[in-house]
């Protein structure tokens, strides 16, 4: 008997059955999808005999057991070589960063694998357009969209966080919230500052969004495109963002937890710095600082999301 297209189907790997949809060949959640994608080309081992239940409801999992659940079900990795050889023939040379293209695109239609609709090439595109760099959005549905699409791999990157298992609900879920903030608004402004021409074109029809865009652009994506950070430098900073944030408004265990994820990323910056460049150590000290002082904007314009997405009727 035919699924209808209102019936939740379950994730063929974890057995969830929240943000399912074809993904790779099978019916997914997000969270599974961004996994399969962002594991291409990665080997991993497991410690218990390859026996490890996967299940939505267990908080860790182990990750090479998870992969092969992936293929089990039947995820095709080449739908994901696939896709990213198509979005490197449609970029210009050198306008793609790998690391910044942890986006998913689905690769059918929603609903079950047994349903027999499909999307169109022109949505497609358009999907994978605004999935690919925020900034794109042109409407509070399009807004909607990216929202829910960066639900699960910032759940995924959020989970996988050293000491998140210690912490109290309240406190992931604030953390979740920076997480999802950096993937969706912060790493599309700095993207944009690789291909600049492709986000000048878009036109929004929505003027709060509209301004939101156009406001991130002229704070954070000016003092980004002065800063002219490496990918390696962004990381760092994409960490600053998220650490240094959460730290104000969440627990005393919450609070340790982000200053040692800070030390720690600012300490690795620092041997980076004396092994791959020609900095003295005042030189590394005001690098560090300059990067560090964007967080003010980045906080400003955390503020202001979350206002256009109050004023929007988005929720976040």
């Amino acid at each position: 008997m035919e699924r209808s297209y209102t019936e939740k189907a379950a994730c063929q790997v974890c057995q969830s059955t929240e943000r399912t949809r074809l993904y790779f060949g099978i019916t997914s959640c997000a969270a599974c999808a961004a996994f399969f994608r962002r594991s291409d080309g990665i080997q991993y081992m497991c410690t218990a005999n390859n026996s490890c239940t996967i299940a939505y409801d267990i908080k860790f999992f182990c990750r090479a057991c998870r992969y092969e659940s992936c293929v089990r079900a039947g995820m095709r990795r080449d739908n994901v070589r696939k896709h990213r050889t198509h979005q490197n023939q449609a970029a210009t040379p050198g306008a793609v960063i790998p690391e910044l293209h942890l986006r998913l695109t689905p690769t059918d239609s929603l609903g079950s694998s047994s349903s027999s609709r499909s999307t169109s090439p022109d949505d497609s595109e358009e999907f994978s357009d605004i999935l690919d760099n925020t900034l794109h959005v042109s409407s509070i549905t399009d807004l909607m969209i990216v929202s829910a699409h960066h639900e699960g791999s910032s759940t995924e990157s959020c989970l996988n966080c050293p000491g998140v298992d210690m912490l109290d609900k309240e406190d992931v879920e604030v953390l979740l919230k920076y997480f999802k903030f950096s993937n969706t608004w912060i790493d599309s402004i700095f993207a944009s500052l690789i291909s600049p021409n492709q986000v000048e074109l878009i036109q929004c029809d929505h003027e709060d969004i509209a301004k939101f865009i156009n406001h991130s652009k002229s704070t954070l994506g000016f003092s980004l495109s002065h800063l002219n950070l490496n990918i390696i430098e962004y990381s760092v900073f994409k960490s600053f963002c998220i650490w240094k944030l959460v730290y104000h408004e969440t627990s005393i265990a919450m609070k340790i937890m982000a200053q040692e994820h800070f030390e720690g990323v600012t300490s690795a910056l620092r041997k980076y710095y004396r092994k791959e460049s020609k900095m003295n150590d005042l030189e590394v000290a005001t690098r560090i600082g300059d990067i560090t002082l964007q967080i003010i904007t980045v906080s400003n314009l955390y503020n202001d999301m979350i206002r256009l997405y109050h004023q929007i009727g988005v929720e976040f």
